[in-house]
């Protein structure tokens, strides 16, 4: 049985027709950072963003701890973790 291989430019059309319209790279599009705005290649939020946002989330959690005595995460309760989670979104 012989395959046939697709021509590149039909693939190129195919995949335009149906990638999603929010996918900006396929559309030959510049992403934005949902937080500052600046370009980025990233889906979302470019790499300074989530970086600052982890730190945040990481001071957020280390003072839960130090509230509520207990040296991990997963030994606080679960109404807390809820709440800050709930907080996030």
């Amino acid at each position: 049985m012989i395959r046939h291989t697709p021509e590149p430019s039909g693939m190129l059309a195919r995949t335009l027709h149906h990638a999603p319209s929010k996918d900006a790279h396929l559309h030959g599009r510049v992403r934005l950072c949902r937080s500052c705005g600046c370009e980025t290649s990233n889906d979302r939020i470019c790499d300074a963003c989530a970086e600052a946002l982890r730190v945040e989330r990481a001071a957020a959690l280390e003072e839960q701890c130090h509230i509520h005595q207990v040296k991990r995460v997963e030994d606080l309760p679960f109404g807390v973790l809820r709440r800050i989670y709930q907080e996030r979104c």
